[in-house]
């Protein structure tokens, strides 16, 4: 074999090796996920994504409720917070009425960000 096809061979396999440890130490390692975001129902007529009923809780009663809000509605009870990802394929509907957009393309279009999704009255 010609010296510098040798010389090339082994350059490329240390290259090649500096590459697969590269790849494993990015790739190789477990990778911690972040939670998914999911739509919980907050007592009766409101929903939040948020990333734990924690949170979900919070946003409806510290974000977007006001103190004199939140007061009148602890008179009504308890709230309960409810995952309700198995209804991923609700239909939102506007405050016309009128068709807006599944839960699961609310939660995708959210971008990871915990907020008020919508609510509604009796």
């Amino acid at each position: 074999m010609d010296p510098i096809f040798i010389k090339a061979l082994i350059a490329s396999t240390e290259v090649f090796t500096a590459l697969a440890l590269v790849g494993f130490l990015i790739w190789g390692r477990e990778v911690k996920s972040k939670p998914a975001l999911k739509a919980y129902q907050v007592g009766d007529t409101d929903v939040v994504l948020a990333y734990t009923e924690e949170e979900a809780f919070r946003i409806l009663f510290v974000e977007v409720v006001t103190e004199e809000e939140y007061q009148a509605l602890l008179e009504f009870g308890e709230f309960e917070v409810v995952d309700i990802m198995h209804k991923k394929h609700l239909m939102i509907y506007s405050e016309w009425n009128v068709p807006w957009k599944t839960l699961a393309t609310a939660i995708k279009e959210a971008n990871g960000v915990p907020q008020y999704l919508y609510g509604w009255e009796y």
